[in-house]
């Protein structure tokens, strides 16, 4: 809780050390996960995709860390190893719209048109929130 906490108050490397010195990361999903946020608030962005990627070993598809690893990958120009994690998470969630519309996004930016518009049009059929179907709407019709 002290850790969640530090976060909250923009104290990363606190947060880290109390997270470092419980003893418990080794195995524990939950303290590796805050273990990336802290080093991803600490603009560690490849300590952090480490962190999220044992997360994702520990515990595939473990609260948002699919969401960072493909953003982290992303922010690399690592299109393919977004997507490979992306479609990974969705053999689990298939129906899930926020990580079909993330697949959309890199396979677009590989310049894969067609198979990015397939994957918008998944989403859009998926029950987004409001939001995401007003962007859908409108990459669709761009592309």
């Amino acid at each position: 809780i002290v850790a969640v906490l530090l976060l909250e108050n923009s104290q990363a490397e606190e947060a880290e050390k109390v997270l470092v010195d419980s003893g418990l990361a080794n195995e524990n999903p939950e303290i590796k996960y805050l273990l990336a946020q802290a080093a991803l608030n600490q603009g560690q962005e490849a300590l952090a995709l480490k962190r999220f990627n044992q997360v994702w070993k520990l515990e595939a598809d473990y609260r948002d860390s699919v969401v960072y690893i493909s953003e982290l990958n992303g922010r690399q120009k690592r299109w393919r190893a977004a997507v490979a994690i992306l479609k990974e998470a969705l053999a689990k969630r298939p129906t899930a719209p926020d990580l079909l519309f993330k697949l959309g996004v890199y396979t677009l930016r590989m310049g894969r048109r067609f198979e990015a518009l397939s994957y918008f049009k998944k989403a859009r059929s998926a029950k987004p929130s409001y939001e995401l179907r007003r962007t859908l709407h409108t990459l669709i019709q761009q592309i």
